[in-house]
């Protein structure tokens, strides 16, 4: 019977293979969606897999599957963003993708079906996505966030770290969270969250900012380097309202800071930046490495 190493390593193996694929695609794919140990799986352990389903021991290789293909599907583009609903959908998918990898249907039809799910579920969590890659090429380029090192980020920020940044959040930290950790270190009192936390720490928490709890005057510093100002600033050039949200998250941020306490975030937010009122935030600029506009609030009373 296959162990869920072997799963595991199917699954990496799979999402590696699809990594730059258009779910969208409408002409005649160049390649099948299974990869080869896909399909080595499909032929050679089919049964093995079907006995382990009826003991129900598919329950984490679920969760494992959903995690590790929302990772792809971030990694892909960073603007994709799936709330607690569409995560459960997406659970369903592999749920569904399980129980017909453990019938009759062969290889093919399975992984047509599952082509077709998963475009009709990313469709759901965007559906501007289904305009913009319909007429795309079979692999599209991908639209991602690289993970920049503490000491990069500290000279973005203009930041020499004092008493004065504690508390600290760091939001959209990175998989590793690589600045709380750092300042962690230092000695500092740090925290971070993003939606996908490789290390499990009381400090870091696997959110995204729509459900993170901004509580009133918490925090004395908050960082955000090309992560909620840049996704701010994605919905606020596209036409209709998915950009209040982020509009309204925007205040709750700057409500959870301390009297005196610091947001910086990159890339600049001008057009709402302007519209704050002068007697409570303190609106700064200054430039980084001759090229990014990074943004100061400091919040006044």
């Amino acid at each position: 019977m296959p162990e869920l190493k072997h799963l595991e390593d199917v699954v990496f193996s799979q999402l590696f293979y699809n990594r730059y694929r258009n779910l969208f695609f409408t002409g005649k794919p160049a390649r099948p969606f299974f990869c080869e140990m896909t399909h080595q799986l499909f032929d050679d352990e089919r049964q093995q897999i079907r006995e382990m389903a009826a003991t129900g021991h598919f329950n984490s290789w679920i969760d494992f599957l959903t995690r590790e293909s929302l990772k792809a599907f971030y990694a892909m583009n960073q603007y994709i963003h799936a709330g607690e609903d569409e995560i459960g959908q997406l659970r369903g998918l592999y749920s569904k993708l399980i129980h017909e990898f453990c019938g009759e249907k062969d290889a093919d039809e399975i992984s047509r079906n599952h082509l077709n799910r998963l475009a009709l579920w990313l469709k759901g969590v965007d559906p501007l996505l289904e305009q913009i890659y319909s007429n795309a090429s079979e692999d599209v380029k991908p639209v991602v966030c690289a993970g920049y090192s503490p000491e990069f980020l500290l000279d973005l920020y203009g930041l020499i770290p004092d008493s004065s940044i504690s508390p600290l959040l760091d939001i959209g930290c990175g998989e590793d969270a690589l600045l709380p950790t750092y300042l962690r270190n230092q000695g500092f009192e740090a925290y971070g969250f993003d939606r996908i936390i490789s290390a499990s720490e009381p400090w870091l928490s696997e959110v995204d900012w729509f459900s993170f709890g901004f509580r009133p005057s918490t925090w004395q510093m908050i960082l955000a380097n090309q992560s909620f100002s840049l996704h701010f600033n994605h919905f606020h050039q596209r036409a209709g309202e998915d950009v209040l949200p982020y509009a309204r998250l925007y205040m709750k941020i700057l409500e959870s800071l301390r009297t005196g306490g610091r947001f910086i975030y990159a890339p600049s937010l001008p057009f709402i930046e302007s519209l704050l009122p002068a007697d409570r935030y303190g609106v700064s600029h200054h430039c980084a490495f001759d090229k990014i506009i990074v943004t100061t609030i400091r919040r006044l009373i």
